[in-house]
């Protein structure tokens, strides 16, 4: 799948600024008192680099703060989010390094607009129709 090159969200907005085989940029820009979901990927890492604003991270459960020029480093599978701790927008720009580099490797652990619920909503019925197609294999003994 192909990177999504812009989208609003309720916590702000990113822009693919480029997109490759292994790797993507995107700037990312999070209002004040907002904040992304709690989340990990499987597939990719992340460097992100503050440009203006304040950046309050949690990573695997530590939190950090991180002002202008300053980085922080996601690994794979880590559990994180970034908010916006400033009265200034945060705009940070956002380095993803992996074998998918799209918005579909995200897994959902919170998040403040209720996007974690709508994702199992729309998992749920495929599970159970693959549960009826399974079943249905079952040999009568």
């Amino acid at each position: 799948m192909q990177a999504e090159s812009d989208g609003e969200r309720p916590w702000g907005r990113f822009s693919t600024v480029v997109a490759g085989q292994r790797h993507a940029v995107k700037t990312i820009t999070v209002h004040p008192g907002h904040r992304t979901s709690l989340q990990s990927h499987r597939y990719r890492r992340e460097i992100w680099t503050v440009v203006s604003g304040i950046m309050l991270a949690t990573i695997n459960g530590k939190n950090f703060s991180a002002l202008e020029g300053q980085t922080l480093h996601v690994g794979y599978g880590e559990i994180h989010r970034i908010a916006c701790a400033g009265e200034q927008p945060l705009t940070l720009i956002e380095v993803q390094y992996g074998s998918l580099c799209a918005e579909d490797d995200i897994t959902r652990y919170e998040d403040d607009y209720g996007r974690v619920l709508q994702e199992r909503c729309r998992a749920a019925p495929m599970e159970g129709i693959r549960t009826q197609i399974a079943a249905s294999f079952v040999p009568d003994l």
